[in-house]
């Protein structure tokens, strides 16, 4: 089961541009940064902080049969973060995605009702793409609060899908520990997936709110490979077809 595979269905749904709401995990994430940053007597804000900036460009081109037109999508991506530096252990990140058509919408991109041409599921829009905390008590363990990326493996099951414009993101508590000889952990709870499809509400559904839980263990034995076991044990409030 893959979350965030954008589908080939049409959608025809339209909503205005919004900032996208912060919930759940992410109110305790700033609240934490706040301690995090200002543990010590104060400093320049350069001391604390990196500011960094990204365009990133897009074109795709669906031909596909049952439609008269081909989709041409040509977006553009900018993403702007503030990072803080490691401090008494204590790191964190806020991001900002803003996507923005270049040019004629000749595609579908689940929300601009252009439903007359195929998918390229690269809505316009602007939202909160991460807003973390992280403490690393030691070198080998960190522990990692809020809006997040997350990769596992070969990204089959769990991947924020970073080909699309909109970048797939967890609001997760996630620990990672290699403690363990030849041994790396990782563990999260999820309480809600914010899909390819935001920020704007529509079909299909821009997130994914339940309680889920995501573990991964990979035992390293030597230069001959390795041995991966894992349990993602998904539960969605609205959507029962994505549950495990």
């Amino acid at each position: 089961m893959q979350v965030a595979s954008p589908p080939r269905e049409n959608a025809d749904a339209k909503g205005g541009h919004s900032m996208a709401s912060s919930r759940g995990l992410l109110p305790l994430v700033v609240a934490l940064a706040n301690v995090a940053a200002f543990a010590e007597e104060p400093k320049p804000a350069t001391s604390y902080f990196d500011p960094g900036l990204d365009l990133r460009y897009r074109y795709e081109g669906v031909e596909q049969e049952g439609f008269a037109s081909d989709a041409d999508a040509n977006t553009l991506r900018i993403r702007a973060n503030l990072a803080l530096r490691e401090h008494l252990g204590f790191s964190g990140l806020l991001e900002v995605d803003h996507i923005e058509a270049v040019g004629s919408q000749d595609y579908n991109d689940t929300r601009n009702g252009n439903t007359e041409f195929p998918v390229v599921a690269d809505p316009e829009g602007t939202d909160l793409n991460q807003l973390w905390l992280q403490y690393a008590p030691r070198a080998d363990t960190r522990f990692r609060l809020g809006r997040q990326r997350l990769n596992l493996d070969n990204e089959r099951f769990i991947g924020s899908v970073g080909w699309r414009q909109n970048e797939q993101t967890l609001d997760a508590i996630r620990i990672e520990t290699t403690a363990l000889a030849k041994v790396a952990v990782n563990y999260a709870f999820v309480d809600r997936v914010n899909r390819v499809f935001g920020p704007d509400a529509g079909t299909p559904p821009e997130t994914l709110e339940g309680a889920s839980h995501l573990l991964n263990v990979k035992w390293s034995p030597g230069a001959a490979g390795f041995l991966v076991a894992y349990a993602y044990l998904l539960d969605f409030d609205e959507a029962p077809q994505l549950s495990s």
